[in-house]
């Protein structure tokens, strides 16, 4: 017999039923100290996406293949930005000639490094 057809017996037998609390899950626990440390991240994500008509865009083109934090990892001079949206071009990326100069140009103005 299982703990919940157990539980549903003792509850109808009358019997006081114990829940377990929280200190007895330490899984649960490590849920939510993680999900209350990802809330910054959250936050961070949403921020650091200047407000644009290609935000958008670039948001459902890259995130296809990868997460977009990998844009904000790259440190690429506008020249890279430019090779490496050819080179996800090659690899099989949709996108549409009317698109590729909106995410190009969000991509150098919002993360690209000096170029030196």
């Amino acid at each position: 017999m299982n703990s919940a057809t157990l539980g549903y017996l003792r509850r109808r037998l009358g019997e006081t039923v114990h829940i377990r609390s929280a200190a007895h899950c330490p899984c649960l626990l490590w849920l939510i100290a993680l999900a209350i440390a990802c809330i910054p991240l959250l936050a961070r994500s949403q921020d650091v996406f200047p407000d644009s008509p290609a935000r958008d865009t670039v948001a459902v083109i890259c995130s296809q293949c990868h997460p977009l934090t990998r844009i904000l990892d790259s440190k690429l001079s506008a020249t890279q930005w430019e090779a490496l949206l050819y080179d996800m071009i090659s690899r099989g990326a949709t996108i549409y000639d009317r698109e590729l100069t909106l995410v190009r140009d969000y991509l150098v103005e919002n993360f690209a490094a000096d170029e030196r």
